[in-house]
C-alpha cells in the first residue's frame, strides 16, 4: 500500500474504539519506546497467555522481514522461521505448530495491519487471545514507529556510507589526475626524444648500424608508453562508472529520504525534528497545524507555550534527562490545540548520531491518548460501580477468564463457603461441591466454555456450617464486539427452599413434557405407525415405564392388532399381536370401553401370568381404550416397576384421548389422500373454481390437456381462459347459471389449448360444492372428459365395420368362388390328362386351368384380408425365414434395384405361420419394386422392440398389448405417398396402379395376416422419400426349441393290401366338389363313399360292416358340421382319422374352433393330385407300414 494513500491511525482514534483493551493499549504503547520495548512486549505477551511477542516490519523496496530491537538473532537466522514469516505476510495467516529446534514449539497467532507493512507474532499460545484482535488494530502505529526508527538508522548508515563514498572518489580523483599529468609529461618527452633521434640519425648516419640497437630500445619503450598509456585510460574508465555508481547510490539515498518524509507526513502523529540542544530551528507542519503557531512562535524553545504551565517542569526535567545521557526521552505532557482545548500526548523523542557518535538532532513522534486516559478512567469507574453492585446482590457472584478459570468472587460467597481468595483462586470451586454431583457440573461447564453458551444448572454447594444446599447457578459470557467470549459472569441463587416445591412440581413437569411430546407426535410424524411408535416411547422415557403397547381396532375382524410397543419389549409378532375383542386384558378394555389401572400387577386377576410380573418386578399396570365418543379405535397400555400416581393416570387419559383423535386424523388423512390421489391420477380433466369464476386447481391430466405447465400459476387464471371464446357465452348464460340454481349442469364444452389455441372437444360436468354444515355455496368444480378420444373411437368402430362388411362379402364370394374353382380345376385336370399334348382343344382347357388359378389366388387374398383363413404357426425365429427367401425377394425386385438385408438385431421368437410371413414379405416387396420404377434399394430389418400405451396413443390410437415384439421393417427409396393415400392402403380393392396391374388386396392381405397373428401393422411414407412399413409380431413369452416344420411319416407313398383298396369316406354338401374327389381319389385307386351331409354319412357308416379308413368331410355343412360329424361317429365307436376340406372357412372356424387343434386341413379350391398327396399322407400317419 502507498505510504501516500494508508489511512491516518492515531493513539486517540485507536483508544476510543471498544475493540481495544484498554490494559492491552496500555501495554502497547510501551512498544514504541525502544528501551522499553522488550520489557513491554514480555509484559504483553503474558497479559496475552503467550511466552512471546515479536513484531516486524516488512520493508516494500529491500522486500526482507526486519527484526526490532531486541529480536534474538537465534530466531532471525532460522530458515524455517523466515519461511514463516515470509509466508505470513503473504498471506496473513497461518496454521499448525512451527517446531524450531529443541523442545520448542511455536503456535504463533498472526496478524497483518491495514497498510500489508507489519506483522504481529504472539508465541507459545494454543489459541488466539480475544484480545490480541484489538492488538492488531494497533499495528499500524507500531509499524510507523518502527520504521521510522529503521529508517532514520539506515539514513544515517547510508549517509555515513556516502560520505565515505565520495571521500573514496575524492582519492581516485586525485590520484586519476595525478596519472594523466604524468601521462602526458612522458608523452611530452617521448616527442622530444624522437626529434633529437631523428636529428642524430642524419648527422650519425654513418653510425647507423651501431645507433641500429639503441634505436630499437627506443621504440620498446615508445611501446611500453603505450601500453601504460592505455592502461591508464581504462583505470579512469573504472572511476568514472564507480563515481556514476556512486552518484546513483546517492540519488537512490535521497529517493529514500523522500519516501521517508512522505512516510513522517502519513502518519497520525506528530513528528518533528530539533536540534540536539531541542530547539526547533526548521519549519514543523505536524506541530504547527495541531498548535496553530508560526514558526515564529514556536522556533527555537517557543515550542514550550503550547504546553500547559503545570506539565513544564517535568518537560523540562525529561528534555534536560535525555539531553545528559543522550537517550530516549518519553514523557506525557498537555498541548493546548489550535481551539485552546488541551490534549493528552505521549511524546517519544529519539537521539540520531552522526558518524563520529556526536548527537546531531532529535526525532520525536507525539501520539494523542486523550481518549484513552478518558477511556482509562471510565473502566476504573465501571470496575467500581460494578463491584459495588456485585457486593449489594443477594446472590453469590464470580467472574471468570475465557477459560473458566476464576478470578474474582464477590464477598458473599466467602461469607457462605467460608473459604479464602486463595483456596478458590481458579478451579478452587471445585472443595465446595458435592462430590457426587460434580463430575455433571464440570461436564456442563466445560461444554459451555466451548460453546461460548450460557451455563444453567442446579447442584448443591457446601456452607461453612458443611450443609449442602441447592443453588441455581446461571453464568453468561460477556462477549466483544467480533463474539468473543472476554469473560464469565456467574451468580449462585440458593434454592433450597423452593427444591421441595421443586420436587412436587417436577412430576407436572415431566407429565407436561409427556404430554407436549405426545402432542408433537401426533402432529408432526408422517405415517400412523410412527406416530404410534413414538408415543410409546414418550411414555417409556418420560413415565418411567417398563414397557409400553398400543393396539389399533381392525373393524373389519374386530379384532386389535399392535401397530407400536416400546421398553422392554419392541417385537410386534408374538401371542399378542392380534387381539379379539372381549379376550385378554387388552380386548376386554376395548369391550368395556373403559380403564383398567392397578399398582398392585401380581395380585390382580386380569395378569393372566402373575410369576412373570413378579419376575420382571413389575409393580402397575395402566391400560386405556382410545375411544372418539363411543366408538373404539384401539388400546394404549403400558407396565411399570413403580406405582403410578394419580396425577400420571390422569395424564395418560388426556394423551389416551389424544391418541385416540390422532388415530381418525390419520385415517381421515388416508382417505383424503386416496381421494387427492385418485384426483390427481385421474385421466379426466377435473378442476374448481370460486363462484366468481377464479380458478383454485387442476390435476394433472388437466393441466397437460391443456397445454398448462406443472410450474404455470393456475391459481392467475379464470374460467374463461379454459374454453374457446364459442363455448364461453354458453357456459356463462346458461351452464354457471344452471348449476347456481340447481347445484349441476352438463354439456359439451370446447376447451382451449393453452400453447397451440387449438379446440379440445370436452364431455362437461360441473356442479356445485356445498359447506356440509351450513348447506351454503362454497365453490363449483367440474369433470370434464376428453371426447376426441371418443369420436376417434366411433371413427375406427365405422372403419371396422365397413372393412367387416366387406371382409364378410369377401368371404362369401371366396366360398362360393372356392367351391366353383375347385371343380373347374379338378374336372379341368381331368381333361388335360385324357388329352394329347399339343392338342387345341387341351391348350384351351390348359389355359381355363390357368384362369380357374388365378381366381383362386384372389380367393386366397380375399380369405386372408378378412382373416378367416386358417393358420398353422410355429414357434420360429424369422431371421432365417428372411435369409432363405432372400433369393426370391431379389429375383421379384428385378436387376436395377438393390435388396440389403440387414443383420438381424432380434434376441425373440415369434409364433406365426411361416408360409403366411413369406407371402407378408413377397407381397411388401411387390409393392416396393412398383414404387421403385427406375431403381432403388430395399432394406429389410428385424429387431426387438418394447411398446407401451404411450406408443398407441401417438399412432392414432392404435390397439394393442403393452409388452415385447418383434419388429419387421421394409423400407423402400420410391416415390412415396402422400397422407391422403397412405391413409387406404390397407382398405381391401384399393390401388394406385392403372387398370389392370393390380387387385388392390396385396397390402390388405398383409394386413389381415398380421392381424390373424396378433400383431399389427405402421405404414410412414413421404412423398418423393420413400415408404416403411413397420410389422409388430407379438414376441414369444421364453425362448423355447424352435419347431421343426412338418414332415411326412411315410417316405413313400402310401401302398394299400394288394387284395383290398382303402374305404374312404366323403362328406361334401357341394354335388360338382363331392363328384370331383370321388373321381380323383377313384383314380388314385380307393373306393370312395360318399354323403351329401353330416346327418346322412352318420346314418351311412352305422349300416357299413367295415369302417372306412378315412373320413374326408367340409367343415361347414347344414345339420352336423365336419367337426360335429367326427365327434359323432367317436361316440359311436368309430375313431377315424378326418382330412377336413372348405372353401369358406368364415368366423365359425376362427371364433368357435369348428377345427381341432392340429387337425389336417386342406384349402379349397384344391387340384386333383393335391387331394391325392394329402390322403396319401394322412393314411400314412394313421395307418403305417410295420
Amino acid at each position: 500500500m502507498d505510504s501516500t494513500t494508508a489511512p491516518r491511525l492515531s493513539a486517540s482514534s485507536l483508544s476510543s474504539d471498544p475493540r481495544i483493551d484498554g490494559s492491552v493499549l496500555q501495554l502497547a504503547t510501551l512498544l514504541l519506546q525502544p528501551e522499553q520495548r522488550d520489557a513491554g512486549a514480555a509484559a504483553l505477551a503474558t497479559r496475552l497467555g503467550g511466552k512471546a511477542l515479536l513484531i516486524f516490519v516488512r520493508d516494500p523496496e529491500i522486500g526482507a522481514l526486519l527484526p526490532a530491537p531486541g529480536f534474538p538473532q537465534t530466531l532471525a537466522d532460522n530458515r524455517a522461521w523466515r519461511s514463516f514469516l515470509a509466508s505470513c505476510t503473504k498471506t496473513g495467516k497461518h496454521t499448525g505448530a512451527l517446531r524450531i529446534g529443541g523442545d520448542t514449539d511455536l503456535l504463533p497467532s498472526v496478524g497483518l495491519a491495514a497498510d500489508e507493512d507489519a506483522v504481529l507474532v504472539l508465541i507459545g499460545t494454543t489459541a488466539v487471545s480475544n484480545e490480541l484482535a484489538g492488538l492488531y488494530l494497533l499495528l499500524p502505529l507500531l509499524a510507523a514507529t518502527l520504521r521510522s526508527e529503521y529508517l532514520a538508522a539506515t539514513a544515517a548508515a547510508q549517509g555515513r556510507m556516502a560520505r565515505d563514498a565520495a571521500e573514496q572518489a575524492t582519492a581516485v580523483t586525485r590520484t586519476l589526475d595525478a596519472a594523466r599529468r604524468a601521462l602526458q609529461e612522458a608523452l611530452q618527452h617521448a616527442e622530444v626524444s624522437r626529434v633529437e633521434l631523428a636529428t642524430a640519425n642524419d648527422q650519425l648516419r654513418a653510425q647507423a648500424d651501431e645507433l641500429g640497437t639503441a634505436n630499437n630500445s627506443l621504440q620498446d619503450q615508445a611501446a611500453e608508453l603505450e601500453v601504460q598509456t592505455e592502461e591508464l585510460q581504462t583505470a579512469t574508465e573504472d572511476l568514472v562508472q564507480q563515481a556514476q555508481a556512486r552518484e546513483a547510490l546517492a540519488r537512490a539515498l535521497s529517493a529514500r529520504e523522500a519516501r521517508y518524509r512522505a512516510l513522517v507526513e502519513a502518519t497520525a502523529q506528530i513528528v518533528w525534528v530539533t536540534t540536539s540542544s531541542g530547539e526547533f530551528v526548521t519549519e514543523q507542519p505536524d506541530w504547527a497545524a495541531f498548535t496553530g503557531q508560526t514558526f515564529e512562535e514556536y522556533q527555537g524553545r517557543g515550542w514550550l507555550d503550547a504546553i500547559h504551565p503545570d506539565d513544564h517542569a517535568q518537560t523540562s526535567a525529561a528534555w534536560r534527562h535525555a539531553v545528559t545521557t543522550g537517550t530516549v526521552c518519553q514523557v506525557e505532557y498537555r498541548i493546548r490545540r489550535h481551539d485552546g482545548i488541551y490534549r493528552i500526548f505521549s511524546v517519544r523523542a529519539a537521539p540520531v548520531f552522526d558518524e563520529i557518535g556526536e548527537l546531531r538532532e532529535w526525532v520525536g513522534s507525539e501520539t494523542d491518548i486523550t481518549e484513552q486516559r478518558g477511556a482509562e478512567q471510565a473502566l476504573v469507574d465501571q470496575e467500581r460501580q460494578f463491584r459495588t453492585l456485585a457486593e449489594s446482590i443477594p446472590q453469590l457472584a464470580w467472574m471468570a477468564e475465557p477459560d473458566g478459570y476464576i478470578f474474582w468472587y464477590n464477598q458473599r460467597w466467602y461469607d457462605y463457603t467460608g473459604t479464602t481468595p486463595e483456596q478458590m483462586a481458579g478451579w478452587g470451586w471445585q472443595s465446595v461441591h458435592d462430590p457426587a454431583e460434580l463430575p455433571r457440573v464440570l461436564d456442563r461447564w466445560r461444554a459451555s466454555i466451548r460453546a461460548g453458551s450460557p451455563f444453567e444448572l442446579e447442584f448443591p454447594l457446601q456452607g461453612v456450617d458443611g450443609r449442602f444446599r441447592w443453588f441455581l447457578t446461571r453464568s453468561v459470557p460477556i462477549k466483544d464486539a467480533d463474539g468473543h467470549v472476554v469473560r464469565w459472569f456467574g451468580t449462585n441463587t440458593n434454592i433450597d427452599e423452593q427444591a421441595a416445591l421443586a420436587r412436587t412440581l417436577q412430576e407436572r413437569a415431566r407429565l407436561a413434557v409427556f404430554t407436549a411430546e405426545v402432542g408433537t407426535a401426533l402432529t408432526q410424524s408422517e405415517t400412523l405407525p410412527e406416530m404410534l411408535s413414538r408415543c410409546c416411547d414418550a411414555m417409556v422415557e418420560h413415565l418411567d415405564a417398563a414397557f409400553a403397547r398400543i393396539w389399533t381396532l381392525n373393524p373389519a375382524t374386530n379384532v386389535l392388532e399392535l401397530q407400536a410397543s416400546a421398553g422392554l419389549y419392541t417385537h410386534l409378532d408374538g401371542a399378542h399381536s392380534r387381539v379379539p375383542v372381549g379376550q385378554f386384558k387388552i380386548g376386554r378394555i376395548a369391550e368395556e370401553r373403559r380403564p383398567h389401572l392397578t399398582n398392585d400387577v401380581i395380585h390382580d386377576p386380569r395378569i393372566s401370568d402373575p410369576a412373570w410380573a413378579e419376575r420382571e418386578g413389575m409393580v402397575a399396570f395402566a391400560g386405556f381404550p382410545l375411544l372418539v365418543g363411543n366408538q373404539v379405535d384401539g388400546v394404549m397400555a403400558l407396565f411399570a416397576r413403580h406405582p403410578l400416581t394419580e396425577t400420571t393416570l390422569e395424564a395418560m387419559a388426556a394423551v389416551a384421548h389424544g391418541i385416540a383423535l390422532g388415530i381418525e386424523r390419520r385415517r381421515a388423512e388416508a382417505e383424503r389422500q386416496q381421494f387427492v390421489s385418485l384426483v390427481e391420477n385421474s385421466a379426466d380433466f377435473i378442476g374448481m373454481a370460486t363462484l366468481d369464476g377464479r380458478v383454485l386447481y387442476v390435476n394433472a391430466a388437466g393441466r397437460a390437456l391443456v397445454g398448462l405447465l406443472d410450474a404455470a400459476p393456475v391459481t392467475e387464471t379464470t374460467i374463461p381462459d379454459f374454453v374457446t371464446p364459442a363455448s364461453w357465452p354458453r357456459l356463462r348464460d346458461e351452464a354457471l347459471p344452471e348449476v347456481l340454481a340447481r347445484g349441476s349442469w352438463r354439456g359439451e364444452v370446447e376447451f382451449r389449448h393453452f400453447a397451440t389455441g387449438d379446440s379440445l372437444a370436452m364431455d362437461q360436468t360441473i356442479f356445485l360444492v356445498r359447506d356440509q354444515l351450513s348447506g351454503a355455496p362454497l365453490c363449483i368444480a367440474t369433470v370434464a372428459r376428453d371426447l376426441r378420444e371418443r369420436l376417434r373411437t366411433e371413427r375406427q368402430l365405422r372403419d371396422a365395420q365397413r372393412l367387416q362388411s366387406v371382409a364378410t362379402l369377401a368371404g362369401g364370394v371366396a366360398h362360393e368362388v372356392n367351391n366353383q374353382m375347385t371343380a373347374v380345376l379338378g374336372f379341368g385336370g381331368f381333361a388335360l390328362r385324357a388329352l394329347e399334348a399339343g392338342n387345341a382343344p387341351g391348350d384351351d382347357v390348359r389355359e381355363m386351368v390357368k384362369a380357374a388359378e388365378r381366381a383362386a389366388k384372389v380367393t386366397q387374398q380375399l380369405l386372408t384380408f378378412s382373416r378367416q383363413q386358417v393358420t398353422q404357426p410355429r414357434l420360429i425365429d424369422l431371421a432365417p425365414l428372411v435369409e432363405a427367401l432372400r433369393p426370391t425377394l431379389g429375383q421379384l425386385l428385378g436387376a436395377d434395384k438393390s435388396l440389403i438385408v440387414s443383420p438381424s438385431r432380434a434376441r425373440r421368437l415369434v409364433h406365426v405361420d411361416p408360409t403366411q410371413m413369406e407371402q407378408v414379405l413377397i407381397n411388401l416387396t411387390a409393392n416396393a419394386r412398383d414404387a421403385m420404377p427406375t431403381g432403388g434399394r430395399l432394406t429389410i430389418t428385424l429387431e426387438d422392440a418394447w411398446l407401451d400405451r404411450s406408443y398407441a396413443e401417438a399412432h392414432s390410437g392404435i390397439h394393442l398389448d403393452p409388452g415385447d415384439y418383434v419388429l419387421l421393417a421394409v423400407s423402400d427409396t420410391g416415390i412415396g405417398m402422400d397422407r391422403e393415400t397412405l391413409a387406404q392402403i390397407f382398405d381391401p380393392f384399393f390401388t394406385t396402379k392403372p387398370v389392370g396391374q393390380g387387385t388392390g388386396l396385396g397390402l390388405s392381405m398383409v394386413y389381415g395376416i398380421v392381424k390373424q397373428h396378433g400383431g399389427f401393422v405402421w405404414a410412414y411414407s413421404e412423398p418423393a422419400l420413400g415408404t416403411t412399413v413397420k410389422v409388430y409380431l407379438p414376441a414369444a413369452p421364453a425362448a423355447g426349441p424352435l419347431d421343426s416344420a412338418p414332415t411326412n411319416v411315410a417316405t413313400a407313398p402310401y401302398a394299400p393290401p394288394a387284395r383290398a383298396r382303402p374305404l374312404i369316406l366323403v362328406v361334401e354338401d357341394e354335388p360338382t366338389v363331392r363328384l370331383l374327389v370321388r373321381r380323383a381319389l377313384e383314380s388314385a385307386g380307393y373306393a370312395v363313399i360318399e354323403a351329401a351331409n353330416g346327418r346322412e354319412a352318420l346314418n351311412l357308416v352305422t349300416g357299413l360292416s367295415e369302417l372306412p379308413a378315412l373320413l374326408i368331410t367340409d367343415v361347414v355343412m347344414p345339420e352336423l358340421t365336419g367337426r360335429e360329424l367326427s365327434d359323432a361317429l367317436k361316440r359311436a365307436g368309430a375313431q377315424l382319422p378326418v382330412l377336413y376340406i372348405s372353401g369358406y372357412t368364415g368366423d365359425d372356424i376362427v371364433l368357435r374352433g369348428l377345427i381341432p387343434e392340429g387337425a389336417v386341413f386342406l384349402q379349397k379350391p384344391f387340384a386333383p393330385d393335391s387331394l391325392v398327396r394329402h390322403v396319401t399322407e394322412q393314411l400314412a400317419r394313421s395307418h403305417p407300414r410295420g
